[in-house]
């Protein structure tokens, strides 16, 4: 069940190695590097994103609609201004660094070359050629609602688990049934909206008093929880299509989210059988897990990541035994004391 990865070079990560379990919570201080360790995981899934493309669009280059999208992708999950053509990826501004990530045996290296991301050899927009790559590694999908702007018209890939900026919500929702019934029931048992969703035309409304109300004028709370309820559902769904277990990484998924919608939302996902590494700053949430009477305790870690004097990114596992098994600290009392335990 354990995953080892590895992470140099990138953003204000020189060299962290960890052991994953099933789910993983990272917390500390903010800029402390939290994100940058997802941003990571996920710049090390883009080869997959390429062989998903690939399985489904022969030549995916001469496609208007997918040669850019790993490009375009990546500007909306990794944090880095355009303006320093990918520097900011590589740890201290330097390209003379190399990141190197590696999950397991399975590694990916990537430089700057003539002002140009290389990953392993290839640009972000060398699809074929990264898929193969792609095949063999573990998807990791990003999920942090920094934006969140459903459509009604996509590329020739689509893709039924939810996008990280969610564009293809209406497909996914009208794609697979299960969801629908789940998110209508929540929505009418606790907040008495409705769902109404049209297959054929991929239209998803939600229906309150008559009027709908999806996406502009709903609350931004529940408006969250859908996005990360449809990310993690869907991506069930699609890992039981295609054999795999994906990494799925939440950035603050409880953020203005209301207690009863937190633990709807940790009850998905421990019932799912994909790989999380969730970023909290929130007792709420890491209570939830460490409380969960459904969560084996092997199947649960907790990462401290600080920086260090020299401002590099450092990550320190948390015994669960010692602060909850002995009674030392509560889920608050983690947070708020993380950098002395």
């Amino acid at each position: 069940m354990n995953k080892k990865i590895e992470i140099e070079n990138f953003k204000s990560l020189k060299s962290i190695s960890i052991e994953l379990s099933r789910i993983n919570v990272l917390i500390g201080a903010p800029n402390s590097g939290k994100s940058n360790i997802l941003e990571a995981l996920f710049f090390f899934g883009l080869p997959h994103v390429a062989y998903e493309i690939k399985r489904e669009i022969e030549n995916p280059e001469e496609n208007y609609s997918t040669k850019n999208f790993l490009s375009e992708l990546m500007s909306k999950c990794i944090r880095y201004s355009s303006e320093n053509t990918f520097l900011d990826l590589f740890h201290q501004w330097s390209a003379e660094n190399t990141i190197k990530i590696r999950v397991e045996d399975i590694s990916v290296e990537a430089r700057l070359k003539e002002g140009n991301l290389v990953i392993d050899g290839f640009t972000l927009d060398k699809i074929s050629e990264l898929s193969k790559i792609g095949e063999k590694i573990l998807p990791a999908r990003f999920y942090s609602f920094r934006e969140f702007k459903p459509e009604t018209s996509y590329s020739q890939f689509i893709p039924f688990y939810l996008l990280p900026d969610g564009r293809n919500f209406n497909n996914t929702i009208s794609t697979i049934p299960e969801i629908r019934v789940w998110l209508d029931r929540i929505l009418r048992e606790k907040y008495n909206l409705a769902l109404a969703v049209t297959p054929s035309s991929r239209d998803v409304k939600i229906i309150d008093a008559g009027t709908n109300v999806w996406p502009e004028l709903i609350a931004d709370g529940l408006k969250r929880f859908i996005y990360f309820y449809v990310a993690v559902a869907s991506n069930d769904f699609y890992a039981q299509q295609y054999d795999e277990k994906p990494v799925i990484l939440l950035e603050e998924p409880e953020l203005k989210m209301y207690p009863d919608l937190i633990n709807i939302l940790v009850d998905r996902i421990i019932e799912s059988k994909n790989y999380f590494i969730i970023t909290t700053h929130n007792p709420y949430l890491l209570s939830a897990f460490i409380g969960s009477k459904k969560l084996r305790k092997n199947e649960l870690k907790i990462f401290s990541v600080s920086r260090d004097v020299e401002n590099m990114t450092k990550i320190k596992e948390i015994s669960l035994k010692k602060v909850i098994s002995e009674k030392l600290m509560s889920a608050y009392e983690i947070i708020a004391n993380v950098e002395e335990i």
